[in-house]
């Protein structure tokens, strides 16, 4: 596909492996396929497998080099005459003589120069290893050759989640909010949704925040009249096993949340300094709001479909992880019954932290808004 494309086209997102790309046709040309030269290498001292008692400085090699290009490009035949001058004495068992396809392994200054010119361009090249005088002997048939630009993400954990859940149950059903991300998510998900019939796709067009997702979500899961509806990271951070007992609870409970702090701390994989502040914001927005919960900040849940629809979700502003205390905030105030699961807690075993100063500020001014709410009444 990539050889038909025009300069300048893309091909793609397409998925390679655990990857999804995008690739781009910079540039064509006719190159051979293999190539064969000869040439003399000048090393110097500190030049890569330079010999220990080299004794030429990189300016002293540069002149010798400059010097037999010389003699060789006025008399080419001389070339074998000056072989000994040359540290490269496996080459030099063959006349200097080596012949190499594109792919193989050599200095990318001495495989461009032989295969961007013709047979019997003479030059001084400088790699790693020193300076090369390098003569083209031959060449193979020129054939059209393509120069690409591959973008390659690496796929999020979202297809060992949604696999998971479905393993679990088969007729659970599973929605998945994509904004547009550049991580191939809607692309995956629509490969996926040939092989499970109960999985859903809505892409909106840009970023919109965390909790904008949410509340899409639960709009979306509200209008098809679902009973319980769980939240949950789809990068392997919330176990999928958890599901089944979760959902269970709502028979005798509103909103069941998965717990990393009721009994004690079940967190895997984060920095000590990541682990304080995430604790130390739940103890505070628990003295903050008087809300009863060693866990507010965590988004795996379920809910009962009362629940959400007793929030006025149009009134939830929070964007950041503020959404998750505001949510519990606002059913532990409207007095539905909660209870905390414990979890363990695996940080992200594919994807990035969406943590920042911006969210962590956030959570602190919407904590405050929800104690003067409390105080003036104005949650009602």
């Amino acid at each position: 596909i990539v050889y038909s494309l025009k300069k300048g086209e893309v091909h793609g997102p397409y998925r390679e492996g655990d990857f999804i790309k995008m690739t781009k046709l910079v540039d064509t040309k006719r190159m051979p396929d293999s190539v064969k030269v000869r040439h003399i290498l000048i090393p110097y001292i500190g030049s890569l497998r330079s010999d220990p008692n080299e004794t030429r400085t990189k300016d002293q090699a540069q002149k010798t080099a400059d010097s037999i290009y010389r003699i060789v490009q006025r008399t080419p035949s001389k070339f074998k005459s000056l072989l000994s001058l040359s540290s490269d004495k496996a080459s030099n068992e063959n006349d200097g003589e080596i012949e190499f396809s594109y792919v193989d392994g050599f200095a990318p200054e001495f495989k461009d120069f032989s295969f961007q010119n013709r047979v019997g361009k003479i030059s001084v090249v400088e790699t790693d290893f020193g300076f090369h005088i390098i003569e083209i002997l031959t060449q193979s048939k020129r054939k059209k050759a393509v120069k690409v630009a591959n973008l390659a993400l690496k796929l999020e954990a979202s297809e060992r989640t949604i696999d998971s859940i479905f393993n679990i149950n088969k007729d659970y059903h599973v929605l998945i909010i994509d904004d547009n991300s550049p991580d191939g998510t809607a692309h995956l998900v629509k490969e996926l949704q040939l092989k499970y019939k109960n999985l859903f796709l809505e892409e909106r067009p840009g970023k919109a925040g965390l909790g904008t997702a949410y509340k899409y979500g639960f709009d979306w899961a509200l209008k098809r009249n679902y009973d319980n509806i769980v939240q949950m990271d789809a990068d392997l951070s919330h176990d999928p096993k958890e599901i089944e007992y979760m959902v269970s609870l709502l028979n005798d409970y509103d909103l069941v949340i998965g717990s990393r702090y009721i009994d004690g701390v079940s967190v895997v994989h984060w920095p000590i300094k990541r682990l304080l502040l995430s604790y130390g914001a739940n103890v505070y927005a628990r003295i903050v709001t008087g809300l009863p919960l060693k866990d507010s900040t965590g988004g795996f849940k379920a809910w009962k479909r009362k629940v959400l629809e007793s929030i006025d979700l149009s009134g939830v502003k929070s964007q950041g992880y503020s959404f998750q205390i505001e949510m519990n905030w606002r059913a532990w105030q409207k007095s539905f019954s909660i209870i905390e699961h414990p979890i363990i807690f695996a940080d992200r075993t594919i994807g990035e932290s969406k943590m920042s100063k911006k969210i962590m500020l956030e959570a602190i001014i919407v904590i405050w808004r929800m104690r003067i709410w409390k105080i003036f009444g104005w949650h009602k």
